[in-house]
């Protein structure tokens, strides 16, 4: 409120100074009531802009610092995913790869100070096949050194699961959650062949892990 009422003080105070050019030297105002107009514009803009940012600055700083979801946006938008921010800290996007288009959900909990990350992809094994999917579970998650794979049956969706723990007052640069969510998609890629094979296949787990793995570094 105290800005508006200096700034309509300054206009007429101004307005009232160049409409009388007879106080100004040589008779002649340094601006007309239009020019005035326009700085007055612009002036306005530069207070409510240069308030907001020196408010971020001085005194929410932390704020936008910890909320890795912002950056998870802007993550998306550059590699031009689909994506729905769902609420301040949660974020939700599909990611389209070589096998096919994963579902990940990133939210942030201010609380325990941890980025959470699950990756999805519909799985609808036949019942007598179950065994065998989590066998194969078993099987890829000895391998996978960051993150795990579980298997929900009621919704039917494969789901990969990996926390980044910020704690201490941290912040997550965007190159580690660019790499976190890379290296999600890359798990679900790596491993998709070996549930499909384990689940539909005439394969048993171990034997599906060895193919998937090989056309893994087949396509690398």
């Amino acid at each position: 409120m105290a800005y508006i009422l200096g700034l309509i003080l300054a206009w007429r105070i101004a307005y009232f100074a160049v409409s009388r050019p007879l106080i100004w030297p040589r008779n002649q105002a340094p601006l007309d009531p239009v020019q005035l107009e326009d700085l007055l514009t612009y002036c306005i803009l530069g207070v409510i802009f240069g308030g907001r940012l020196g408010y971020v600055i001085f005194y929410d700083t932390a704020h936008y610092l910890a909320n890795p979801i912002d950056i998870v946006e802007r993550i998306a938008e550059h590699h031009e995913w689909e994506f729905d921010r769902i609420e301040e800290n949660q974020i939700a996007m599909a990611v389209e790869a070589q096998w096919r288009t994963y579902s990940l959900t990133l939210a942030w909990s201010g609380f325990d100070e941890t980025l959470r990350l699950i990756c999805t992809f519909e799985m609808e094994p036949p019942k007598e096949r179950l065994p065998a999917l989590y066998e194969a579970l078993n099987e890829v998650n000895d391998r996978c050194w960051t993150g795990g794979f579980s298997y929900w049956d009621e919704p039917g969706l494969m789901v990969y699961r990996y926390g980044l723990v910020l704690a201490g007052g941290q912040f997550a640069s965007p190159e580690q959650i660019d790499t976190m969510i890379g290296a999600a998609v890359m798990n679900a890629e790596r491993y998709y062949p070996a549930f499909q094979l384990a689940v539909y296949g005439e394969h048993t787990p171990q034997q599906a892990m060895q193919v998937a793995i090989a056309e893994a570094y087949g396509h690398a």
